[in-house]
């Protein structure tokens, strides 16, 4: 017989056992999933069975299939597409509609079970709500229950568009979260160039002064979006910035020009002047398999110290408690060391309020534990280009899990001595 749990959010853990085999049999364990666009993704592990004839996937280490050693949510990361190309071009996960996987088991060719299992990316209860209105474009997430509630903006990088997941999640854990695009959706600016952060300034403004809202707005902003975050503390004042894969040096806008990644425009705007920023019409981009890889890219620049200076941001000034989660096998850019250089800056106010986290082997993208984290080179959402998002699926996985916790510990104000604990 196979149980399993039925429904599991973003961090949560799979509960799966096996039984009615005999003592010393191999269990197989395989997972399907069927998503949107028509594409199977698969995963499987076999297990040996217990003295009772029991498998416990929990501490059950597999014998062979798509991940090693003991993991509850292995069979989930490790989900594979059948159609690689067509998984290169969509997120498994880009709404909040809840995912479906079938579970089923058998041992020497005898069916022990199967079981669906829903990871429900909207949590219950939790309300969403489309805000279309004052030039902006994003979905507000209201937890259940009595507020008001601790607000939160959420924001994505160089991709654009509106990632209301994380949103979703953290309306899930009692915060009103907004997910809010700022480029490439209806009515917005096509490119990541010239944004000007008034718009923020507003989306703050109708965050906090909502009647579900409590307190000052935190910010959680990834890639590109980790860049925004930290400008956003330092030039909006905002408490608590929490920022993914981030740097504290200004890049160039992107286009969508063939060579969009190397241009000489602002991405960023601040009382109608460019933020300064560092150009990119010098550099070359750098592939592997024919996928970008824009870290050396960016270490290259880093041959001018006087020209990173110009567009380093000045953190040193901002009274933001700041979080900064890392990538240390980050090929999109050296996030790792980005985040080591904000740091150095941060703790010059010597307030204790900062805190990098680093995954050693995690890459450009933590994923959810439940959902598949084997995705390692996409197209990117503007250009269309193949580009690598690096790391270890497993521990791209780990991370995931990880960056929720150290997130809302964050979000909670939990840090002390030198740092977020």
């Amino acid at each position: 017989m196979l149980a399993a749990s039925d429904k599991l959010g973003l961090d949560g853990t799979l509960a799966l056992t096996v039984s009615g085999a005999k003592p010393g049999e191999t269990v197989t364990v395989r997972a399907r999933m069927q998503t949107g666009d028509g594409n199977t993704w698969r995963s499987e592990a076999a297990y040996p069975a217990g003295g009772d004839g029991t498998v416990d996937v929990a501490t059950a280490e597999p014998l062979s299939g798509s991940y090693q050693g003991a993991d509850p949510n292995g069979l989930l990361w490790s989900l594979a597409p059948d159609d690689l190309a067509s998984a290169q071009v969509r997120d498994v996960a880009d709404g909040v509609e809840p995912l479906r996987i079938a579970l089923a088991a058998a041992s020497e060719g005898r069916d022990l079970g199967q079981v669906e299992v829903a990871i429900e990316l909207l949590p219950a209860g939790v309300t969403q709500v489309p805000v279309r209105d004052g030039g902006f474009y994003g979905e507000l997430f209201i937890p259940p229950g009595e507020g008001p509630f601790p607000p939160v903006l959420v924001f994505g990088g160089s991709g654009g568009g509106l990632r209301p997941r994380s949103a979703a999640f953290f309306a899930g854990h009692g915060y009103l979260a907004f997910s809010l695009a700022y480029f490439a959706a209806p009515g917005l600016p096509e490119e990541l160039v010239d944004i000007d952060l008034e718009y923020f300034e507003r989306a703050l403004r109708f965050l906090t002064q909502h009647p579900e809202a409590r307190g000052p707005a935190a910010v959680i902003g990834t890639s590109r979006g980790g860049e925004l975050a930290l400008l956003l503390g330092l030039y909006l004042g905002v408490e608590t910035v929490i920022a993914n894969v981030p740097s504290p040096i200004v890049h160039a806008g992107i286009t969508k020009a063939p060579d969009g990644w190397l241009s000489n425009v602002p991405a960023w705007r601040y009382e109608g002047r460019p933020i300064p920023y560092m150009s990119h019409t010098d550099g070359k981009l750098y592939t592997v398999d024919g996928a970008i890889a824009c870290t050396p890219t960016y270490l290259d620049c880093l041959d001018d110290w006087d020209r990173v200076e110009a567009a380093m941001m000045h953190l040193e000034d901002s009274r933001s408690a700041v979080l900064l989660l890392s990538g240390a096998r980050d090929p999109m850019w050296p996030s790792a060391l980005y985040s080591e250089l904000a740091m150095a800056r941060l703790r010059r106010r010597r307030d204790g309020r900062q805190r990098h986290v680093m995954f050693q082997a995690a890459g450009h993208t933590f994923v959810p534990p439940v959902l598949p984290a084997t995705m390692t080179v996409v197209r990117h959402e503007q250009g269309g280009e193949l580009v690598h998002l690096g790391g270890l699926p497993a521990a791209n996985a780990a991370a995931g899990r990880r960056v929720y916790a150290e997130t809302l510990r964050a979000l909670a104000g939990e840090h002390t001595g030198e740092g977020w604990t």
